[in-house]
This record gives structure tokens, C-alpha cells and sequence, in this order.
């Protein structure tokens, strides 16, 4: 790996899948967080207010405590904890860089695309059993015995 003086990083490698790898770590190390965009990160602090998340290898961003779940959340550790995995989507950037991040939102934006995924699934009803074929009309069929004359 070689960073010019303009900036420019040029990496190699002994196969394309180390070279790819060593790409990504070089692409982690100078991304910013984008608003809009959901990320995994890890509860790194906890305060009264909410918590603070790393996103990305040394960018962190707030949750306020409004923004951990779509229910009054009284206490931060009501809901999470000190290292603990988190899916939050990042809301905003203040003047001053400050990440701000939302765990409601992001549980929020994953439900929309896994109803999106399957629109059109079919829930089992459980009113008809496929057992036994059903009739045209859903009446009783009775059936008609021949008579004996004995």
C-alpha cells in the first residue's frame, strides 16, 4: 500500500483477495458517517440522556433516549448496555460534526423493507383445514342410499 502526497492510496497485494480486503479496511478508516444511512454499531457510553454508538473505527454519534425505541423509555439501560450491538441510522450532522443517530428509526426503515421484501406473502388461514376438499356450495353433501326391496 502506497499514499501519495496528494492524497491518492494505491493498494496490492498477492491475490485479489487480500488486496479487496485491504481495501476495505483502508475505506472504513476514512468514511464519514452519511445522514440517511443505517448502521451496526457498538454502545461505547451510557449516560442519563442516552447512549453514544461507534459506527464506523473512531466516529461515534449520539442516541438521544427520545430516539432508542418507539415506546417513553425511562432509563438508557432500560434498553441497552455497555457494549452491546446496535442498528441505528444516522439522522443528522450538526455544524460542529456531531453524529446525531436514531435506533427507532432504523428498526423503523428495517420493518418497511422486510414488509417490502414480501408484500405478497400468504398467511396460513386458520379457519380452513387442507385436509378435506371442500365442497362447491360449502353445504353438507348428503348422499342418497338405494333402497332394497327385501
Amino acid at each position: 500500500m502506497a499514499i501519495d502526497d496528494d492524497g491518492r492510496v494505491a493498494v496490492w497485494g498477492p491475490n485479489e483477495e487480500s488486496t479487496e480486503k485491504c481495501k476495505a479496511v483502508v475505506e472504513a478508516l476514512v468514511e464519514e458517517a452519511e445522514v440517511g444511512k443505517v448502521y451496526e454499531g457498538k454502545v461505547v457510553a451510557i449516560k442519563e440522556f442516552g447512549c453514544f454508538v461507534e459506527v464506523l473505527p473512531g466516529q461515534e454519534g449520539l442516541v438521544h433516549i427520545s430516539e432508542l425505541a418507539d415506546f417513553r423509555v425511562r432509563r438508557t439501560e432500560d434498553v441497552c448496555k455497555m457494549g452491546d450491538e446496535m442498528v441505528v441510522k444516522c439522522i443528522g450532522i450538526d455544524e460542529r460534526g456531531r453524529v446525531r443517530l436514531s435506533r427507532r428509526a432504523a428498526l423503523e426503515e428495517l420493518e418497511a423493507q422486510n414488509n417490502e421484501e414480501d408484500p405478497n406473502e400468504e398467511v396460513p388461514d386458520e379457519t380452513s383445514s387442507t385436509d378435506e376438499p371442500e365442497s362447491v356450495d360449502n353445504q353438507p353433501v348428503e348422499e342418497e342410499t338405494p333402497k332394497t326391496g327385501a
